[in-house]
Order: C-alpha cells, then structure tokens, then sequence
C-alpha cells in the first residue's frame, strides 16, 4: 500500500528526486535504513579514529516505520560500511506499540573528521532474533546497567554477567534513553566483589552514568569503584561532579567548576590511565588530577546517598580515550549531530530507484494515512463529478444551440417544433419550449394529439367550436401565467444544472483543513515520540515534520483541481442558464406578439 500511494502522490505532485540505490546485502530483507556517523565539523567533532565503539540507535515515528518490522525486532540486523559485515547488537528496547526503540551497535571503526555509515536491515519474517548483549561490548568493558528490567535487580549487559547483588532503587522511571534508576537519598544498588571485577595496575578505570539530579539534591555519591576507603569514586558534591582516585600510593581529585543544572540529565565520566585522572561533563573535559594507577578491584556501589536518578551506569578496565567519551556522550543523549536514521533505498528487488517523496511515505503516522484515504477517496469523486458534469453540460449546451437554429426559422407558428423531442429532447431550451407551448394550448382549449378532433367547449347550453388560432386574443394575466410556469421550469432546469456541485465545494473548503489537521496531529505525534526517545537531531525531526506535511498536500491536491473544475463548470452552467433567461424572454415576446392585440 505504501509503494502505491505513493506512486499517487508522485503522480500528483509531479516531485520525484531520486536517490542512488546501493548493494544490498541480503534479499530476504525487505527494507533497510542508513545509519550516518558525523564526526566532521557539522557532526560530534573527534580528533581521532574511535574503535569498537558502541552506539545507542535510536527508533521512532521520525525516522522508521514499525509496521515494517516484527513486533520483536528479531527481524533487526546490522551490516557494516561494505555492506556484507555483520556487526553485534543488541535490543535494549523495542515497542512497536509506542513506536519507540532503542539498540545498541558495535561499530569497528568510527572514522575521525568525517562521516562514516552502516546499514540497518529489516523486514523478513522468517528471520530469527540475533540480538547478542554479551558479544556487542569489548572485552575490557566488565560493566553496563541499562536499568531496562521490569522488575528484579539490575542486570549486567556485559558477557561477565556482573548482576546486582542487591538494590533499593526504583527501577522504570524514564531515563535518557529508555528506562532509568530512581533513588530517594536512601538507596543503593550493590553488585558484590568478585575476582572478575579487579584491574591491574597495568590497566586503566573509565566510570560512566547519565545523571539528573533532583531540584533540592545538593549530591551524592553515582558510583564507587573498589575496596572501602580506596579505588575510584564519581560524585556529586554541592552541585559539581567531583572524581576521586585513592590508591595507598596516591590521592587525585578533579571536580568541575560549573554546578550542574538540577532536573536535567548531564553525562559524568571519569577516566584513570597514564598516570592522569580525567572528569568530564557533557562528553568535554573538566578537570584533571596526577594520580598513580595500582590494582583496584572490590564492591560496585551505586546511588549512595543520591536524590535523583540514573541511567546508563558502566564501568570498564581501560583509560577510554577523550573521543570515546565524546562519541558515548554524543550517541546517548546529547546534542544529536552524531548519528543519525536515514533511508537506506530500495531493495534490489524493488524495481529501481527510491524517492524522497517514499521516504516521507515511509514515516507517514496512522491519522497521516487515514487523513490522506479521505483525501484520495474526495479527489476521486471530485474527478467524477467534475467529468460527468463536464460531459452532461456540453452535450446540454449543444443541443441547445441545435434548437435556438431551429426556433429561428418556425416563423410565426410557434407550435412547429412542439413533436421534435427525438432529435432535440436533450435540450433544455426544448422542455421549456414544451411547457410554453403546453400552456398556450391550455388556454385555447386544444388537445395535444395531433389526429385528435377540435374540442367543444360549452356555452351555457350550446356547444361551439374554438375560435380560430389567428384570432385569440390572450390577455396580460394570461401571458404573465405562461411565463410563470416557464420560471418553474428554468428553476428546475437550474437545479439540475447544479446537482452535485456542492460535492466540489466540500473538497474546495474542507481538502485544505483536512489535509492541515492531519499534519497538526502528525506534527504532534512526531515531537512526542522525539521527546520520549530523546533523540533531538534535525535528522530525526525532519522526516517525521516532513511527512506529517503530506498529510496538508494530500488535501490541497484535493482541493486545487476542485477549484479549477468547479470555476470552469460554473462559468459554463452561468451561461446555460442565461441562454435559457434569453429563450423564456424571446419566447414570451413572440407570444405576446402573435397571439396578443
């Protein structure tokens, strides 16, 4: 159904700029989406190439059609740039019902200084599930919370299966990106010391949380890393994120100058590595301190006295690098010009180019679709009657014009052309003619047969024979009649004129509005699913904006044939209809000529 209003549009609005297909990867999937990775000067600038970096894709009404997939994204896989490599991935979050989805991706490479892509493929319902969250994160990476459990401790997305030993926290409120940890200043999330979570002094610490502090939370401690007293610490202390790294050799602080803005998520990371402490806020660099890097291992404590939430805690045994963290910032939840979901074309089997204008149709809402329905079903009776009422108007006109050649030459007998119906009974001249006549020959008390014999009419006692026709003499009153009856039938001769045109007026007036109040409710849906998903790039909003706008097409495609089909149809009917003023005038008067003294 897509594919073929869409061809509608086309043809309707006449704008199809096409786009180069590339290769595609499998046939079984039926459609794919371009995923763009900016780190030019328009993008999330870095100064060095990122390797297996993993990437938050973000799913909605603005950049991917959920009808088009399966209900449980098992249908989801993603290639690489060549378009023939695999990559890990792994489903945090897909609701087709909310259209909202979220999907962790290990790109290999992300290129410094320019852009880079993959593909997303979808549509094979014969496909099974290869979300694999244990194989999409690097070894060192020994921590991830997504806080996407429904119920339970938080589990551990990482192939270490570093699962919550105990939490108070409410998990499910709504985070950066799906769901979020909640602590009220009281609770914490511990996940106990095990072997696996120690790193050697030849290593590296990077601690990484989304944070949203409450409105009167001056701090708390988001994560704690290591034995009591010892290892390395991400707080919030008076406003301002503080890092700290105690060893029995050595102590570093860093802390951040600004305070961070209440009920506002902020990105925190804090890496140890080379001999350097390193804090960052918002994927920039806060403050740095000289530390000792030594082995460090123990409990991971959560939440410690924190009022707010959380989302997106990890922890990984290597110094990430400043564009790492800029990357993981950018991704996540922050300005947007990272990455972004665009059309990945048609597929080989497809038949050719993709359009813009499909890739608008692919991200049409449902009240777009059934706006655009009620449009397409208006255009096609509007069509219909503007040609039947075309067709039915000229043959009208010609017939007419057929009858005034003959009227012109009767002379003075005016009942001449009264038995001519087979060859002008489409004239709507003819049927007034009919009812002049009718009239005439009521009031001189003929029959309209032409073989009948004279009528009598009775004079009191005696019977007499009509006068002759040249001697009537009809009165004013009796002309004035006649002409009466000729206005009810030029009214009605109108009234036939004009049946339906009302349908022509409905699209004119109510096309327009139609097509606006679908685009409102699309532009409404658009930004509600942005604001839940949290991707505010231009690249998200526009597709979504975008395709809510066809809805406002749709009904001035209605709307502009039906106004140029209703003024010509009009012009033409205004001139039947004085014709037929003209005719009931000429008429009378040559009655009240011949038959009048």
């Amino acid at each position: 159904m897509n594919r073929l209003l869409s061809a509608l549009l086309c043809m309707l609005i006449g704008l199809a700029l096409p786009l180069p297909a590339a290769a595609w990867w499998n046939d079984e999937w039926t459609g794919r989406k371009k995923i763009t990775l900016n780190t030019g000067d328009s993008g999330a600038v870095t100064k060095e190439s990122v390797t297996q970096a993993v990437v938050a894709v973000r799913l909605h009404t603005g950049n991917f059609s959920f009808l088009d997939a399966k209900e449980d994204a098992s249908d989801i896989r993603f290639i690489g740039a060549d378009d023939k490599t695999p990559l890990k991935f792994h489903v945090e979050r897909f609701d087709a019902t909310n259209e909202l989805a979220v999907i962790w991706v290990q790109v290999p490479e992300i290129a410094a200084g320019r852009t880079s892509e993959i593909w997303m493929y979808y549509g094979n319902q014969k496909a099974t599930s290869a979300s694999d969250p244990k194989g999409t994160y690097d070894p060192a990476q020994l921590l991830v919370f997504h806080f996407a459990e429904s119920s339970g401790n938080p589990m551990d997305s990482t192939s270490f299966g570093h699962n919550a030993a105990q939490s108070t926290a409410k998990i499910g409120t709504v985070g950066v990106l799906g769901s979020a940890a909640s602590f009220d200043g009281t609770g914490r999330i511990g996940v106990g010391a095990v072997p696996s979570l120690r790193v050697p002094a030849t290593g590296g610490l990077t601690v990484m949380a989304w944070v949203k502090l409450a409105a009167d939370a001056p701090g708390g401690q988001l994560v704690q890393f290591g034995e009591a007293g010892r290892g390395l610490t991400l707080a919030i202390e008076k406003g301002r994120a503080v890092a700290r790294f105690i060893t029995a050799a050595s102590r570093g602080e860093a802390s951040a100058t600004n305070p961070l803005k209440p009920d506002a998520w902020h990105h925190l990371a804090v890496t140890v590595g080379a001999g350097r402490l390193t804090l960052f806020v918002d994927g920039e660099a806060a403050g740095t301190a000289n530390v000792q890097m030594a082995e460090t291992g123990g409990d991971v404590l959560i939440g410690t006295g924190l009022r707010g939430e959380l989302d997106e805690v990890s922890v990984a045994s290597a110094a990430r690098s400043a564009d790492w963290v800029r990357v993981a910032y950018a991704t996540q939840g922050g300005d947007g010009r990272l990455l972004a979901v665009t059309d990945g074309g048609a597929a080989a089997s497809g038949g050719g180019d993709h359009a813009y204008l499909g890739v608008l149709v692919d991200s049409l809402t449902i009240d777009a679709w059934v706006v655009i329905a009620i449009c397409g079903v208006m255009l096609v009776i509007s069509i219909f009657v503007m040609i039947a009422k075309a067709i039915y108007v000229s043959r009208l006109d010609a017939a007419n014009q057929r009858f005034l050649k003959d009227f012109a030459r009767i002379g003075a007998d005016l009942t001449r052309l009264k038995e001519a119906s087979a060859r002008l009974g489409g004239s709507s001249l003819f049927r007034l003619y009919r009812i002049g006549i009718e009239e005439l020959e009521k009031r001189l008390n003929r029959d309209d047969g032409p073989a009948a014999p004279p009528a009598l009419r009775s004079v009191g006692a005696a019977a007499v024979m009509p006068p002759p026709i040249d001697e009537v003499n009809l009165s004013v009153q009796t002309l004035g009649a006649i002409q009466s009856s000729m206005n009810g039938g030029l009214v009605r001769e109108n009234h036939l004129l004009n049946r339906q045109m009302v349908l022509l007026t409905i699209a004119i007036s109510g096309g327009p509005f139609l097509g606006l109040l679908g685009t409102v409710v699309g532009v409404m849906i658009t930004f509600a699913a942005i604001a839940a998903a949290g991707d505010v790039n231009v690249n998200a909003i526009a597709p979504g904006i975008a395709a809510a706008l066809l809805a406002t097409v749709a009904g001035l495609g209605v709307a502009i044939p039906a106004l140029f089909g209703y003024n010509y149809l009009a012009t033409r009917i205004k001139t039947v209809n004085t014709d037929m003023q003209v005719f009931v005038e000429e008429f009378m008067a040559r009655m009240a000529e011949r038959y009048s003294r």
